[in-house]
């Protein structure tokens, strides 16, 4: 129906059928238009002024100074459009110039946890470089000794080792190993312990410091994110040293 297709260019229900009214009548008071439209007459008038608004319809007074209505070329249709063009630029407008204030207030926010996101080799060095250059005193983890060795190369290994030693940063890890031996030189920095991979397996490289959470994944496809609020990485923090715990347990019933 015409009245469908109109209301998809911008037209009410309403104005779809005081229009096409108006355009089969010709010319025509508002009382015949109401009646062909079914609309009633109170509403028509209102109805009429919008579509003059919109260049669709305009009045002229005949010989017995009635105020009569007909309806523009329907190619004035594309002034529906051209208006509400204008009106979303207008809005566009209005939204650039209030989206520093709405940022100023966003950003104003606290405890707002952030999240960023990484893919690929280049993004997880990124993040191990976060946590490089990080003032933590203390870094808690988790990770696959065998994944660690098949995403970075030893020298990357070794490098992140000595610069953390040299930082004199802490570290408090729990790790599963299936192949080769842990050759990190012991030294009063680390609290290293081994967990059996068969019944605790570990997929991604965890980490926990600065307030942040780091959870790379080492199979598949690489990507990661951190998470950096504080009441997230207390709670983490809380999880990792009850599975210490527990780790411990475990250790010594072996």
């Amino acid at each position: 129906m015409l009245i469908n297709e109109l209301k998809k260019i911008g037209l009410s229900d309403k104005e779809a059928k005081v229009y096409l009214a108006t355009l089969e009548l010709g010319q025509a008071s508002v009382q015949d238009i109401s009646k062909k439209a079914g609309v009633n007459r109170p509403t028509t008038y209102v109805i009429l002024d919008s579509l003059i608004k919109k260049g669709l319809c305009s009045t002229y007074a005949g010989k017995d100074k009635k105020i009569r209505y007909i309806a523009e070329s329907p190619e004035m249709i594309i002034s529906v459009l051209e208006l509400q063009k204008k009106e979303i630029e207008e809005k566009q407008r209005m939204i650039d110039e209030l989206m520093p204030q709405l940022h100023a207030i966003y950003n104003q926010q606290e405890n707002k946890p952030v999240v960023r996101f990484f893919e690929g080799k280049d993004g997880l060095r990124t993040m191990v470089q976060d946590q490089m250059s990080s003032n933590s005193k203390i870094i808690r983890g988790l990770f696959s000794l065998d994944d660690l060795r098949k995403v970075y190369h030893q020298e990357e290994i070794n490098k992140a080792y000595q610069d953390r030693v040299n930082k004199k940063t802490k570290v408090k890890v729990m790790f599963t190993l299936k192949e080769g031996e842990d050759r990190v030189q012991p030294n009063s920095l680390d609290e290293r312990m081994k967990i059996p991979a068969d019944r605790f397996p570990i997929n991604c490289d965890i980490a926990f410091f600065d307030n942040k959470v780091r959870i790379a994944s080492l199979k598949d496809k690489l990507n990661g994110v951190i998470i950096e609020d504080k009441n997230i990485y207390e709670t983490f923090v809380s999880l990792f040293e009850l599975a210490w715990l527990g780790a411990q347990t475990l250790n010594k019933k072996k």
